[in-house]
Formats: C-alpha cells, sequence, structure tokens
C-alpha cells in the first residue's frame, strides 16, 4: 500500500520531478540491472551518505545467495533511504530478491522501491511478491522458484539460443581439445564473432550473468562491435582474480579473468584467440 502511494505520488508530481522517478517496467528492470539476486541482508543502520543525485540515509550489507545476472561479493554495502520520496529504497534485514545499479564501493536499486522484494515463508513455500501481469505494478505473492524462472527466461529471451552455452562455459577452448576432438564452445564462439546482429547492450548485458570463462569469450564478441565498451569492460575484468583455465589440445593451461583480460587489453589477443582478426 505504501508502494502504491509512493507511486501515485510521483505520477501527480510536476514533470520535472516525476521525470527523475519513473519506474521500469518488469522486462526493462531486469535488462537494466547490473546485479540481479538473491540475498540475505544481515543488517541495517541508519547512516548518512553523500551522493548524486541523492544522498543516502540507509546502508545494508548483505551476502549473496543465488545471483541470476552479474556477480555480487559477500558483505555487498546497499545504499537506500534517498533523501527523495519518490525514490526512496528501504532495506530490511533477511531475505530478499534485488534489483541493482553498481557503483565504486556500494549497489543502489536499479528500480526504486520495486528494486527490493522481500522473501517470505520458509524452504518450499518461499513466495516473492512479483509482477501478476496485471498492469504495469501489480503484484502479488508467488512462488519463489516460479519467479525466479520467470527472470531467467526474460534473461535468455534477450538473446539468440545458439549463444547461451557460452554464458555457462568452464573454461576457454581453441578448436581442438584432448586427442583431436573438437571443441563444442568454439564454433559457437566464432558464430558469434560473425554475427551482427549481436548488439552491445546485449553483448553487455550477457557479460555481467556469464562465468568467468563466458565473460572472457563475450567480451572478445565485444571487441569486434564496439571496442570502446569492450576495452571498459575489460579493465574492471582486470582486477578479477578468479581462476581460469584455457585448453588447447591436451593441455590446460591454468590462469585467472584479470590475466587472461590483461592479455586483451595490451596485446588484442589471449593465448591463440585473437577476436579482432579476421
Amino acid at each position: 500500500m505504501v508502494l502504491w502511494v509512493l507511486i501515485l505520488l510521483c505520477l501527480i508530481a510536476p514533470p520535472e520531478v516525476s521525470a527523475k522517478a519513473a519506474f521500469k517496467s518488469k522486462e526493462a528492470m531486469i535488462k537494466s540491472a547490473d546485479v540481479i539476486a538473491l540475498v540475505n541482508i544481515l543488517r541495517v543502520e541508519e547512516k548518512k551518505t553523500p551522493g548524486k543525485p541523492f544522498d543516502y540515509g540507509q546502508k545494508a550489507i548483505a551476502d549473496p545467495i543465488k545471483v541470476l545476472k552479474g556477480s555480487l561479493p559477500k558483505n555487498a554495502v546497499f545504499l537506500g533511504d534517498e533523501n527523495f520520496i519518490c525514490a526512496q529504497v528501504k532495506f530490511k534485514p533477511g531475505r530478499a530478491l534485488v534489483f541493482l545499479k553498481k557503483h565504486p564501493g556500494y549497489y543502489t536499486g536499479n528500480n526504486w522501491g520495486l528494486s527490493v522484494r522481500a522473501v517470505t515463508g520458509e524452504r518450499t513455500a518461499e513466495k516473492i511478491d512479483w509482477f501478476d501481469g496485471n498492469n504495469g505494478f501489480s503484484a502479488r505473492p508467488q512462488p519463489q522458484a516460479e519467479v525466479l524462472k520467470d527472470i531467467d527466461n526474460i534473461l535468455k529471451s534477450m538473446t539468440p539460443s545458439y549463444i547461451e552455452p557460452l554464458t555457462k562455459a568452464k573454461r576457454l577452448t581453441d578448436a581442438t581439445i584432448g586427442e583431436g576432438e573438437r571443441s563444442t564452445l568454439y564454433p559457437i564462439f566464432k558464430r558469434a564473432l560473425a554475427d551482427q546482429s549481436l548488439k552491445p547492450e546485449t553483448l553487455t548485458d550477457l557479460i555481467k550473468r556469464s562465468t568467468p570463462a563466458g565473460k572472457i569469450y563475450l567480451v572478445m564478441v565485444l571487441m569486434r562491435r564496439d571496442k570502446n565498451s569492450a576495452d571498459k569492460i575489460l579493465k574492471e575484468l582486470e582486477k578479477d582474480s578468479t581462476t581460469l583455465e584455457y585448453q588447447s589440445g591436451c593441455e590446460v593451461f591454468p590462469t585467472t579473468t584479470g590475466k587472461a583480460a590483461h592479455a586483451l587489453l595490451t596485446d588484442g589477443k589471449f593465448m591463440d584467440i585473437a577476436p579482432l582478426s579476421k
């Protein structure tokens, strides 16, 4: 009820005010979020923190339970309670489904008050208030598993189905692995490199929800589409110390996501894969 009141206040506010607090649709919220995750909000404290365009009055610390898009560390810092009535995000201790925008050192809600949805119930009876399809904002408690499936389906629908295996890749490979065996991932990677229908924004969204190997595959595709955007992502990935493996033939080379990103930034290739060559 409180959320509906805030929405109505924003809708009847002067245009220059309401424009700042435009609520996103379900699809837009999912597509534009840097992080979508089930989290356990460990604690919430009232703490004023300056920011742009708003100041924040709430700081929450949370651990990820299940990440659906992007990545989220333990003890992640969420800032809420913006000093603007139409844009306030309120965090409470407990489990929640969150849609977040990433900032250096902290996260904020991606869709104002709709960004945080408490998980109620226990185990198989867990429910989340979720869009019921009656209108843009109408929601009702729905089984958690169904809500997560709905989000996953929307994420998958944003891209051609053939590319999905790259997002889940466990290691990078070249064309041949093992004793003359052909890699199943490498042809998909080559197809993606040549697929002109893949837009930079689509690839950026895919990178956020991919495995470490998937991030490297897809950022190499992005290098073909928009090198400036790819370079920005690679600079972020340079800081990632997550273990990564590269397989060529029978040999498996251990490395890290950061080292692979650094090689792509400095040399334009990683091992035997050169994404910018024709």
